[in-house]
């Protein structure tokens, strides 16, 4: 119910407001613009998010900042860089993308352009290791996960891939390909 939670958001906004509590009104924002975004409302999640980001850049909340630029990397990549692109600059009045989203997208196409193979080994190394790209290979297994368009057995390997290198036991592996199965088992084990 949309219409419920975006009421119950904003009273929520109104008593962060009344309270001077800013953290608080951050934090309603940006979960306003979570739940608009999967109401396919983009330019009205990217809005709530970005007046939520500002307060906690205002408040200099390091942590609450890299989390938040972490979800519009997600955002971004879910929509596409260029239906993104045009929502940043609809909801900033023609900015340009700051470089720490325009950057994002070569990264994500480098990602891309692996095997299948080479690219499951590479999420769970990258995820045991803690390496910097593990986040590079968990935002691309998230959209992979999130499309629709893609076939089945990709969106699976993106489910599996995401509950493995957020560090879940036990991950059902029964909706993959055999020859997929048997590569995150053997990366698994390694």
């Amino acid at each position: 119910d949309l219409d419920g939670a975006m009421k119950l958001y904003q009273q929520s906004l109104e008593i962060k407001e009344g309270l001077g509590d800013l953290q608080g009104k951050s934090a309603t924002l940006i979960n306003m613009g979570v739940v608009l975004f999967q109401n396919n409302r983009h330019a009205e999640s990217l809005s709530a998010i970005l007046s939520g980001l500002r307060i906690l850049i205002q408040l200099g909340a390091k942590l609450d900042i890299e989390t938040v630029i972490r979800l519009l990397r997600q955002f971004q990549q879910a929509v596409g860089a260029e239906v993104f692109t045009r929502l940043w600059k609809q909801t900033t009045g023609d900015e340009e993308l700051p470089d720490w989203l325009a950057s994002q997208t070569s990264e994500v196409s480098q990602t891309s352009e692996v095997s299948v193979e080479q690219f499951i080994a590479g999420a769970i190394q990258s995820a045991r290791e803690k390496r910097l790209e593990a986040e590079k290979f968990f935002n691309a297994a998230q959209k992979m996960a999130a499309d629709s368009s893609a076939p089945q057995e990709l969106q699976e390997l993106g489910k599996v891939l995401k509950q493995i290198m957020a560090g879940m036991k036990n991950v059902d592996l029964s909706g993959l390909p055999e020859e997929w199965r048997e590569m995150v088992e053997r990366a698994v084990h390694e």
